[in-house]
C-alpha cells in the first residue's frame, strides 16, 4: 500500500491512500479536483503492477 500511494505522489497528486481489502479489491483515493480518465488508467496501471489485482477489483476516487 505504502509503495502504491507514494508512486501516485509522484504523478503529481498531493496526497494518496491505497486500501487493499482481504477480498483483494483495491480502493484508492486521491486528493484531486476531479480526475482524468487518463489519470485513472495511469492511478489503476500502479496498482496493478504492484499489488498483482486485475483491473475490474480496482476503485479509483477523488476528494478535494
Amino acid at each position: 500500500e505504502a509503495t502504491i500511494e507514494t508512486l501516485i505522489k509522484q504523478r503529481g497528486f498531493e496526497d494518496a491512500l491505497a486500501l487493499m481489502s482481504e477480498t483483494g479489491n483495491v480502493d484508492v483515493i486521491v486528493k484531486a479536483d476531479s480526475l482524468s480518465a487518463a489519470e485513472v488508467a495511469n492511478i489503476s496501471d500502479i496498482v496493478v503492477r504492484h499489488a498483482n489485482v486485475e483491473m475490474k477489483d480496482i476503485t479509483v476516487k477523488n476528494v478535494n
